[in-house]
């Protein structure tokens, strides 16, 4: 991309609903100007303009002023992969700790009352331990487990999140 041209007009296609006239409204400028700009007989561009120009169409101001850098504002950079590989593992480990707690309940379910008693300590442990990220899921399985102990499990809870 070497010219200005170049660049707004490459800029306008690759993005959906963006047009000359919303170009020319963006910067404050009558739509021949931008048609000026686009078919390459206006070579520079006020940086009021470029900087508006440039918002508008989700492009770098640099990129558009000189043709250097990334042209895109959101292209995906190293931080932005890692972050995203984190949010895909999280998910992950969330929905295995969703399937773990779920064939929990279902082993409680089928637990008697003196079982539910005796396992109950580990979980208002567990619940109450400063790393835990799933109390709430825990107060809600002591529900079944003994009215007594799942109040404590609840208060404690909320008191720490409170």
């Amino acid at each position: 991309m070497n010219s200005l041209a170049d660049r707004l007009s490459k800029a306008l296609q690759q993005k959906k609903g963006l047009t000359q006239a919303g170009l020319a409204r963006a910067c404050g400028v009558k739509p021949p100007s931008v048609s000026d700009w686009i078919n390459g007989k206006t070579k520079t561009i006020e940086a009021a303009n470029l900087i508006n120009a440039a918002e508008y169409l989700g492009v770098r101001a640099k990129w558009l002023a000189t043709g250097k850098g990334r042209s895109e504002i959101n292209e995906p950079t190293a931080a932005h992969h890692a972050a995203e590989h984190i949010d895909q593992q999280f998910e992950s480990t969330s929905n295995k700790v969703k399937q773990a707690l779920d064939v929990l309940e279902s082993a409680l379910t089928n637990m008697d009352m003196s079982g539910r008693e005796r396992i109950a300590p580990l979980f208002e442990s567990f619940a109450r331990s400063p790393g835990s990220v799933i109390k709430d899921d825990i107060a809600t399985l002591l529900n079944g487990l003994s009215p007594r102990k799942s109040k404590s499990v609840e208060a404690a809870a909320l008191h720490k999140t409170g």
